[in-house]
């Protein structure tokens, strides 16, 4: 059974890294992940994305940064909680991306019936 930070790691990142159109990342914002994830957790609010991103940077499965132009700024440390309303972030694949994103699919609760593909690397 897979817990509520878990599916909230695991849409993250499914995202970045299964759905990132560029090696930038998933472009997204604060309030633009947290609304898309209102359709599985109606009452989640912009800090438990932005505590769910410091999380998984930390442990080095998500790698977030910025970007305006040539210029690219990294997400700096759980000090630097501005940095998630200077604009748009991306999120983008971290060293530990894939193991961890593998484990979490061996967690994901599947709908009745379902006989679709999980998005995985292997």
């Amino acid at each position: 059974m897979m817990t509520r930070q878990q599916r909230i790691e695991y849409e993250i990142l499914d995202c970045t890294l299964n759905r990132a159109r560029s090696g930038d990342g998933y472009p997204t914002t604060v309030s633009e992940f947290t609304k898309q994830l209102r359709g599985l957790f109606p009452d989640i609010e912009g800090g438990e994305f932005m505590q769910t991103c410091k999380r998984l940077h930390a442990d080095h499965r998500l790698d977030l940064c910025q970007r305006h132009g040539s210029i690219s700024r990294p997400y700096q440390g759980v000090a630097d909680d501005v940095w998630f309303f200077a604009g748009g972030i991306y999120l983008a694949r971290a060293a530990l991306s894939w193991e961890y994103f593998d484990e979490l699919v061996r967690l994901i609760d599947l709908p009745h019936g379902f006989h679709g593909r999980i998005p995985s690397r292997k």
